[in-house]
């Protein structure tokens, strides 16, 4: 097995039926189990399901994170994507500040009164907050928006305000696969019940013949 790249979010990928589409969509739209399609280096012309698309973890493997497999020329490669690579370590944030309260008035006075010195990790810190609401109530642009408006001004750079996008982005997509981990463990109980039922079923019927 071959190791292959790690595809972001905005990787774009060709599918079976020849039209493009990001792998972000993908990920936060599965609608199958798994997604045939080229392989993402060959491409169309070496054949339409030369790679699979695996949504959705396999029964037993709850924490098994998105992938795709290809068998272009024989060879079995694993690509994996970033959102599910990257931690909030490798975006070299500070540790989140402590909020006393998470209400949006209480937050934006928070950053309001940070300085230089903590403005970064009450960032962090009204990110993880806000970032529960989302995408409901806000998108992960909106949340960091909220936050530059309500820092002081100048205090975060471009850097670190597009840090502070990845690490929700990040928390997003962790978020939506144990959603999904989640519901796959209810599924294989749910099926283990109803195998039970089963063969208990067939044990009382096979013992009132005797």
């Amino acid at each position: 097995m071959m190791a292959g790249a790690v595809l972001t979010d905005d990787h774009l990928l060709q599918l079976a039926g020849g039209q493009w589409a990001r792998v972000g969509d993908l990920l936060d739209r599965p609608k199958n189990h798994r997604l045939s399609m080229p392989d993402p280096i060959e491409g169309l012309d070496y054949g339409k399901d030369k790679a699979t698309l695996f949504l959705k973890p396999r029964d037993g493997f709850f924490e098994e994170p998105p992938r795709l497999v290809s068998h272009a020329h024989g060879q079995r490669t694993v690509y994996r994507f970033a959102r599910y690579e990257a931690g909030p370590d490798r975006l070299a944030l500070p540790p989140a500040a402590v909020l006393e309260d998470r209400r949006p008035r209480a937050m934006k006075a928070a950053l309001g009164a940070a300085t230089s010195d903590t403005i970064l990790s009450v960032a962090v810190a009204v990110a993880d907050a806000r970032q529960w609401r989302a995408p409901l109530k806000c998108a992960p642009q909106g949340i960091v928006d909220f936050i530059v408006a309500n820092a002081p001004a100048g205090s975060l750079s471009t850097a670190e305000t597009f840090a502070l996008l990845e690490r929700i982005n990040w928390l997003q997509g962790k978020r939506k696969f144990q959603a999904i981990s989640q519901a796959g463990i209810r599924e294989f109980h749910r099926a283990r019940h109803r195998a039970r039922i089963v063969t208990d079923l067939y044990s009382e019927s096979r013992g009132s013949r005797i």
